[in-house]
């Protein structure tokens, strides 16, 4: 029996044997807090992945996380505005909307002002804003009908890719403030907010409204609590959280319906006329299973043990059956390189372009010489590596095959030059004497690279010959391998280590056939 079969064992004996029962374990991956830049209230976050995110809050403040920390970003136009939401559609678009109808767009390089259908008024704000992609996304918020009113509108707006629009939607017309909206894609969203609408039993409270892709649909109004957010999982499942702990749950066969609060199960004995009633049996929950437990602790070992005992047999025999992965065909080592070259190109362009763009803007003025200097040099740095990268796999050629293709091409022209002067003679444009010296010369440099063709050609096909030994042999040694496993006479972590090792020359080996061919990728 391996070492860690017997661990396994003890310590499931220990688990059973010790006199706590139930343990709490503080989870690792537990929330921390993380040090801020700044003590102003923060209202929105979206990250773009781990190492890259934004936060929004009062009095224009903006910090971005960069994987290690969070840095403050200054706007001087918005120092003193409060901004409520941000949505990053990805590294080189985002959005930030708030107060006075301000409306932020991130275009990879800085954030500047986009002017909006609703104007930069004091009378306005802007609560959230959701992209469904790049070209297609709204934000939601209030403004005031007239100046001297003290109500105040619920406000929609559409960004179509060039401009944002304002939305006049008979569905918000009551409503006093939209607060949040969340899309599952373009034709599919919901939208929250509150109105002072009395309803039929004279209470006031919140809204929402589905967008269907053409037209809003007032749903109805789900609470009499104020509803400040809704996030969409999918077009089966929301959720929406309000004033006063409300929480309510969007599903397919209701419509965000409040979740149920948590009940106790009672349970009423019933009586017969000719069945005396039985003892009560007290404190089910508590007692009883209690007192069970003493007496049910030696089965629960046992069924872990066996549990455990089970899993390991199973997993022994899948593992024996399991069959090893095939190393990757010449096809589709070519295919993963024109794959490779795709997304390097890609990458390269965006790299250029976001030079571009940070050459522009510390031209206008609106980065400082510092950062400039900085984003410059890891753009020309990462633009540098991608070139390189690119020269390293396009066009994909051994040495020996560039070779023989430049002589093979020369030896196309020197036919064609033969041709040519043939034909030149037989029209009398070239003298006998002529054509004799130059043909004498063409078909002597034509044996020349015939010879050296040749040569290349047989240095070609013994380097394939020992590529081709050298890939039987790796294959070979991953088949012992896998014998070595299955015998279990290594573990699995050595077996996956040692294979992938193996594996990654097999490719290695391969590449190397297909540049000795000189198979273009574009072909």
């Amino acid at each position: 029996m391996r070492p860690h079969l017997i661990l396994g064992g003890l310590c499931l004996l220990l688990m059973g044997m010790s006199p706590v029962t139930y343990s709490h374990c503080e989870d690792a991956l537990s929330w921390q807090e993380v040090p801020s830049p700044t003590v102003n209230t923060l209202r929105s976050v979206s990250m773009i992945d781990s190492n890259d995110g934004w936060a929004v809050g009062d009095n224009g403040t903006i910090i971005r996380w960069n994987g290690l920390s969070w840095s403050i970003v200054n706007i001087p136009e918005i120092v003193s505005v409060d901004l409520a939401s941000v949505f990053m559609v990805n590294t080189n678009d985002g959005w930030i909307v708030g107060e006075s109808g301000t409306v932020l767009r991130w275009e990879g390089i800085s954030w500047k002002m986009v002017s909006s259908s609703l104007g930069i008024r004091l009378q306005v704000g802007l609560s959230s804003v959701f992209m469904a992609h790049s070209n297609d996304g709204w934000a939601v918020g209030w403004e005031k009908a007239r100046a001297l009113e003290k109500g105040t509108n619920g406000v929609v707006l559409r960004w179509d890719g060039s401009s944002w629009s304002k939305i006049w939607l008979s569905a918000t017309d009551n409503l006093e403030r939209v607060k949040s909206i969340s899309l599952v894609d373009s034709s599919n969203g919901w939208a929250i907010g509150y109105t002072n609408e009395p309803d039929r039993l004279g209470r006031s409270g919140s809204c929402a409204v589905h967008w269907d892709g053409k037209s809003w649909r007032k749903v109805g109004d789900p609470s009499t609590k104020s509803l400040n957010s809704i996030f969409m999982v999918n077009h089966n499942d929301g959720w929406v959280v309000g004033g006063e702990g409300t929480i309510l749950r969007y599903s397919k066969d209701s419509v965000l319906a409040a979740s149920p609060a948590p009940t106790a199960t009672i349970v009423i004995p019933t009586s017969s006329p000719t069945v005396p009633s039985p003892t009560p049996i007290p404190s089910v929950r508590a007692s009883f299973t209690m007192t069970l437990i003493p007496y049910a602790l030696p089965l629960i070992i046992a069924t872990l043990v066996g549990a455990f005992l089970l899993k390991f047999m199973v997993t022994s025999k899948n593992r024996g059956k399991r069959k090893v992965g095939a190393p990757p065909s010449e096809q589709e080592i070519r295919s993963s390189l024109v794959s490779e070259y795709n997304r390097l190109n890609s990458e390269l362009k965006a790299a250029r372009q976001k030079l571009s763009k940070l050459t522009e803007a510390y031209s206008e003025g609106i980065i400082p010489k510092d950062t400039y200097g900085t984003l410059k040099d890891e753009y020309e740095s990462k633009i540098s590596k991608l070139e390189k990268s690119i020269d390293d796999i396009w066009p994909l050629k051994h040495p020996i095959a560039s070779e023989y293709e430049d002589l093979s091409a020369e030896l196309g022209t020197v036919k064609q030059k033969i041709t040519k002067l043939t034909d030149s003679y037989a029209g009398g444009a070239v003298t006998l004497e002529a054509y004799r010296t130059l043909l004498t010369n063409y078909e002597k440099r034509s044996s020349e690279l015939k010879r050296e063709i040749g040569e290349i050609e047989a240095r070609m096909k013994n380097e394939l010959s020992i590529l081709q030994e050298e890939e039987l042999k790796i294959t070979k040694q991953i088949e012992l391998l896998s014998a070595k496993q299955l015998v279990g006479e290594i573990f699995e972590t050595e077996y996956i280590a040692e294979k992938s090792n193996l594996d990654s020359c097999l490719t290695g080996i391969r590449r190397k056939r297909l540049s000795l061919t000189y198979l273009k990728l574009a072909s």
